[in-house]
């Protein structure tokens, strides 16, 4: 199963201190490059960018398929 997030669970999860929860959850999340850029280059999210960063289960990746469903 591939385990795809927008912002909002990513970064309300590292504002409580809970990532890992996903960790436990699912063996591997993607983040599309605009949510990781979103999080990461926001200087309101310094310490949630730290903590996406350091999470080995959190993989950023290209969007190839735009396609809505």
């Amino acid at each position: 199963m591939i385990v795809v997030s927008d912002s909002t669970p990513i970064i309300s999860l590292a504002k409580i201190d809970m990532l890992e929860v996903l960790g436990k959850l699912y063996k591997e999340i993607v983040l599309p490059h605009a949510v990781h850029d979103e999080v990461c280059r926001n200087p309101n999210f310094a310490i949630e960018s730290k903590a996406i960063q350091a999470c080995t289960f959190i993989r950023v990746e290209t969007v190839n398929n735009l396609q809505s469903y």
